[in-house]
């Protein structure tokens, strides 16, 4: 018996498997924050989402108002005063305080939204990026997880901030988002 060639693919067969292609490609653009979008800076950025840290199982920040053993030494736990809900931050906002917003999340995430007119500082480059955080105002991080508040929190009391000055999003941006409090989105993805 002799073997026939097989038979070409049909167009909408290929047309599928460029489609998912695609769509494999952005995917992995977005959820793991291998950088290729616009405003990112690859080298800075995590390839692995950080791990789950207390309070929450999905990487959230928990309740925020306490903080783990993160090995920080004495002074490294978060006073609860620290901290601004969602709806403190919003009424500051709605103020016209001015007050500045550094979101230290993964780019992937901060892309797919974050509060109106936050700089990306990330998390895993905070302590290069420290020019860009002030030193004689009030501002706010946004983190993603309790295990990168305690480490954020402790680089910038190592390097002289106030902790009077320093406020941290309760809850990050689970609590913003819930509340129907407005995001802004990046819209160039790379995809």
């Amino acid at each position: 018996m002799l073997d026939r060639p097989a038979a070409p693919p049909s167009p909408l067969r290929v047309l599928r498997l460029l489609a998912c292609g695609l769509l494999l490609a952005c995917g992995l653009l977005l959820v793991g924050g291998l950088g290729g979008c616009t405003g990112t800076d690859p080298a800075s950025e995590p390839s692995e989402p950080a791990a789950a840290a207390p309070g929450g199982s999905d990487g959230t920040a928990g309740s925020g108002a306490t903080s783990g053993d993160t090995g920080g030494g004495a002074g490294s736990e978060i006073p609860s005063e620290n901290y601004l809900t969602a709806a403190e931050l919003n009424d500051l906002l709605q103020s016209g305080s001015g007050i500045p917003i550094f979101d230290a999340r993964l780019y992937s995430h901060f892309a797919l939204g974050h509060i109106p007119n936050a700089k990306w500082t990330p998390y895993k480059t905070l302590e290069e990026r420290l020019y860009s955080i002030p030193h004689d105002k009030e501002f706010v991080l946004v983190f993603l997880n309790t295990r990168e508040e305690q480490g954020g929190w402790k680089i910038l009391l190592d390097n002289g901030y106030d902790p009077a000055r320093i406020r941290l999003l309760k809850n990050g941006m689970d609590d913003w988002l819930s509340a129907g409090y407005p995001k802004e989105v990046e819209t160039q993805l790379g995809c």
